[in-house]
């Protein structure tokens, strides 16, 4: 009995044929990778030459690919144009409380920050006049050499038609003055493990993913892929000395981390900043410098900026990992020259950003560091910067659309 059992269970041919009948006579084909199920359905020839469908087993929710949308290399084209170099603050909630100047009691919110609906209708405009999202590591590269790391611009192959553009987040650290105007930090949701922001509604803590420019970001690009160049998202520029993503993990939560409760909460909100972190760059999202406590170029001394880097390499860093891109505050670059410069490039800085007219972006020799000039999308921005780039924005940014109505 034995021998006849052996000798029928070693005939694995069997078991491979039976495998290909069924798969043949199946409805669908189903393939198992890891944790994930797909399932390839086929409806009819036409239906299949157009898309293809996937399910994720997690969710069961379908996700359309349309084939045609995805360009072919002979679409894609070496881009010889401007880049456009934009960034955003977080995002405004409510414009009839975030831009009443009598209740903040100054006009920075107004000028500087637009609101998420505002945030959402820029976004259509960049895709309905054809702007690309694209990464900034896909038009730079470091090259390691004469013991360092250098900083090269290079071909940026795109879509034929697309102009391309790099975005950036600015002060993503929730500080005091916005509090109550914008989102109080940002959260991963482990029930669909996406990035989402705290609000709250109604005296009530509550999650959303349509209220900070991260998950609309990413919102926006699933449902418009030809809107991003290979998936690419933006670059976030964060201090560190009144937390991370809204998570109070600076130098400052430690004044009296002698006690128990205290440093309990600190690495609970080192440790949920860092999933925050993570998934931001599995995401496709890069981080930048932006100094530790926000500080003033123009004024500063060598010391006080080797702390303050110090800090941000000890308390954000650590969180968000390391970086070659350094953000200036207040727009007050240093020259080259200069030993702080020097001091700032000779920590892995070669990608400098500021708001100064006129720099050299764009060079394809290889480079000790590379200006960048980038523009805020704003109200001070629409109404005063006459380049045709920001005419596609006016009748999304104005007066007229920001009118505070008065209480009865």
């Amino acid at each position: 009995m034995f021998d006849k059992l052996k000798c029928l269970f070693s005939f694995n041919w069997f078991y491979i044929v039976l495998f290909l009948v069924l798969s043949i006579f199946s409805f669908g084909d189903e393939i198992t990778v890891g944790r994930e199920t797909i399932k390839m359905i086929i409806k009819d020839k036409q239906d299949f030459s157009q898309k293809s469908q996937y399910v994720n087993s997690k969710n069961n929710k379908f996700n359309f690919i349309d084939i045609d949308k995805i360009s072919s290399n002979d679409d894609m084209v070496i881009y010889t144009g401007e880049i456009e170099y934009i960034f955003f603050h977080p995002l405004i909630l409510d414009s009839q409380n975030g831009f009443d100047i009598r209740k903040n009691n100054n006009r920075k919110l107004y000028n500087l920050f637009i609101t998420t609906d505002e945030f959402k209708k820029c976004l259509e405009k960049l895709y309905e006049n054809d702007y690309m999202l694209v990464d900034i590591f896909d038009v730079y590269k470091e090259v390691y050499k004469e013991g360092k790391f250098k900083i090269q611009r290079q071909d940026l192959k795109i879509p034929k038609g697309k102009k391309p553009f790099i975005l950036f987040v600015d002060d993503l650290s929730y500080n005091r003055y916005m509090l109550n105007s914008t989102s109080s930090k940002l959260v991963l949701d482990e029930s669909d493990f996406k990035i989402k922001s705290l609000n709250v509604e109604d005296g009530k803590e509550v999650l959303s993913d349509d209220k900070e420019i991260i998950p609309i970001l990413n919102k926006f690009i699933e449902e418009h892929e030809d809107f991003s160049l290979n998936n690419a998202k933006g670059v976030i520029s964060l201090t560190g000395s009144e937390g991370v993503f809204g998570y109070n993990t600076g130098k400052y939560a430690r004044r009296n981390e002698k006690n128990v409760e205290t440093l309990r909460r600190l690495s609970k909100d080192i440790f949920d900043a860092k999933k925050v972190a993570d998934k931001l760059k599995e995401d496709g999202w890069k981080f930048a410098c932006h100094t530790y406590d926000h500080i003033n170029f123009k004024n500063v001394t060598m010391d006080y900026i080797k702390n303050d880097i110090e800090n941000w390499f000890k308390y954000v860093s650590n969180i968000v990992g390391t970086t070659n891109i350094f953000v200036y505050p207040y727009d007050n670059s240093i020259n080259e020259g200069d030993e702080r410069f020097k001091y700032l490039n000779s920590n892995g800085f070669n990608i400098f950003c500021s708001s100064d007219k006129g720099i050299n972006r764009d060079s394809f020799t290889l480079k000790d560091h590379v200006n960048i000039h980038r523009d805020l999308i704003c109200y001070e921005t629409i109404k005063s910067n006459k380049k045709n780039f920001y005419k596609i924005f006016e009748d999304v940014i104005n007066k007229d659309t920001r009118k505070i109505k008065k209480k009865i």
